[in-house]
């Protein structure tokens, strides 16, 4: 087993978001070296209230395809792979075709993996 000792999740990190996009199974375990507050989003809830909304379903559908997609091509496996690196992992993907020069400007603010066009689009 590979460990992930010195890894800190930072304010506002997101911790095992692969169970809401795949069957997952969690990587090791965590030790909170501070106080800390957590959410918890139960995966069978989101679910269900994602597939009660069509426009919702659909861009999470290609939301899950682009995480799952990047998940498997890290080379990092683990509960702290997140939406921000895959979509990191897509846009790099995407200008590394012929013709475009790749820098970290052309991630904008999409860096987050948060909001509707970003996911949706």
């Amino acid at each position: 087993n590979k460990q992930l000792e010195g890894h800190s999740l930072q304010d506002s990190g997101d911790l095992c978001e692969a169970v809401l996009w795949t069957w997952w199974a969690h990587r090791g375990d965590l030790e909170a070296v501070t106080e800390v507050s957590a959410f918890e989003l139960d995966a069978r809830n989101f679910e269900e209230v994602v597939s009660s909304y069509l426009p919702v379903q659909q861009a999470m559908r290609v939301h899950s395809k682009r995480f799952v997609d990047a998940l498997n091509e890290s080379p990092d496996v683990s509960d702290l792979f997140n939406s921000a690196e895959a979509l990191h992992h897509e846009v790099r993907r995407e200008h590394q075709q012929p013709g475009h020069d790749f820098s970290s400007d052309d991630l904008g603010d999409k860096h987050c993996g948060h909001g509707g066009s970003e996911v949706g689009g």
